[in-house]
């Protein structure tokens, strides 16, 4: 890992970022430049979205994420002028969405507005905001608490109902919300934040961390019931989230009264997060945890639900469970030692040279295996912020 360290600090800076301050979601890992059509020879388009090619979508698709990652490493190691540009970056990002209605976090594919977005992106936004706070100038803290109380706004006016690609008006998780709402109090004042956060918790307690793949499930599909098993996909996102959704609640109110169970919820993201990392380092994006054993395996070729999602790959995005469980250790001291050591094991695994979107692309179609030449932000902008976690934990024992 250290050997790493100076070399991932001096790449960010120099190749990450657009003019704008916007950390790119993905870079081509032959050329280290932004994506082309050349990147991405072979692949199809997503019927998802339409008026950009799939380079444009491929840059910026998590660029929310990406740039709040950045930012909450500078937090914790960065220059004032490192992090001013990536708060521009930022704060663009925001400003963009004002085309659709202030307070609209969009996915700017091409690097401009289109009317796409997720909860994750505006989450790590939000996030790196208040990590950037205490460290911003006046005019930037009258800016911050503006725009958080705004993002705050154009959710709970809608319900928790936006637009998710060809899903109309979707319905999105509420555990996701309470976060905005309480970040949206503590800037503001206003107890009616408050109050809505605690309404959603007191409906939805029982099911944190809400995207629990294992031991924490609203409902199962048929095929789970039938295999006795439970579907692990994607967990590097779920894992991410809830732990920084939880780790908003107690900063927020620190001794709340739902505290105990925010910090049980943690540790049960971090104990699902773990279950998925290789002994390369990476994680398998796609895995059955088997009920009988209670072991992960990998899907067998007869198994397959029906499912938009359905391969077996590995990523870079190990590094998104280990930076979430360096934040979840804060509350988990009995699991630090663990934490540290799989922290430790995950980044000295990976580097510049391996950081890839997708590996194993024998497992991917054809028109996806340009996907194994994608070099993740999401991977590297959380090794960064994994690593600064870490050497700053380190140092306090």
């Amino acid at each position: 890992m250290r050997n790493n360290y100076t070399k991932i600090v001096e790449f960010c800076g120099k190749n990450f970022l657009d003019k704008n301050g916007v950390f790119y979601a993905n870079l081509d890992h032959e050329t280290y430049g932004p994506v082309t059509a050349q990147t991405v020879t072979g692949g199809v388009p997503s019927a998802w979205f339409s008026g950009f090619g799939l380079a444009e979508f491929l840059a910026y698709e998590n660029a929310g994420m990406t740039t709040g990652s950045y930012m909450a490493a500078l937090c914790l190691e960065g220059t004032p002028e490192e992090r001013k540009k990536v708060y521009n970056g930022l704060k663009w990002l925001y400003e963009t969405g004002k085309e659709l209605e202030e307070g609209f976090i969009p996915k700017p594919y091409g690097g401009r507005f289109f009317p796409q977005t997720s909860t994750d992106q505006v989450l790590y936004v939000m996030y790196a905001l208040d990590l950037y706070y205490p460290l911003a100038d006046e005019a930037e803290k009258k800016e911050i608490r503006r725009m958080i109380v705004k993002m705050a706004d154009f959710w709970m006016k809608r319900n928790y109902h936006f637009d998710y690609y060809h899903v109309k008006n979707m319905k999105w998780p509420p555990l996701r919300f309470p976060s905005f709402l309480m970040l949206a109090w503590k800037y503001s004042g206003e107890e009616r934040y408050r109050t809505e956060a605690y309404r959603i918790l007191d409906e939805n307690i029982d099911w944190i961390p809400e995207h629990s793949k294992v031991f924490v499930r609203r409902g199962l599909s048929d095929f789970e019931k039938q295999h006795n098993i439970r579907i692990v996909n994607q967990a590097a996102d779920a894992v991410s989230m809830d732990i920084m959704n939880l780790d908003l609640l107690i900063r927020c109110e620190p001794e709340g009264k739902y505290r105990e169970r925010f910090i049980k919820a943690m540790e049960v993201s971090v104990k699902e997060g773990f279950m998925t990392i290789c002994d390369n380092g990476r994680y398998e994006a796609l895995l059955f945890y088997d009920m009988n054993t209670g072991k992960m395996r990998l899907p067998r070729k007869y198994e397959h639900p029906d499912m938009d999602d359905w391969k077996t790959y590995t990523s870079s995005w190990s590094t998104m469970i280990v930076r979430a469980a360096l934040i979840a250790s804060q509350y988990l001291p009995h699991k630090q030692k663990e934490i540290f050591e799989m922290s430790e094991f995950v980044l000295s695994k990976i580097g510049l040279e391996n950081c890839h979107y997708a590996e194993k692309p024998a497992n991917l179609c054809e028109h996806e295996r340009y996907e194994y030449r994608l070099l993740s932000g999401d991977g590297i902008s959380n090794w960064l912020w994994g690593a600064n976690l870490y050497r700053k934990f380190k140092k306090q024992k």
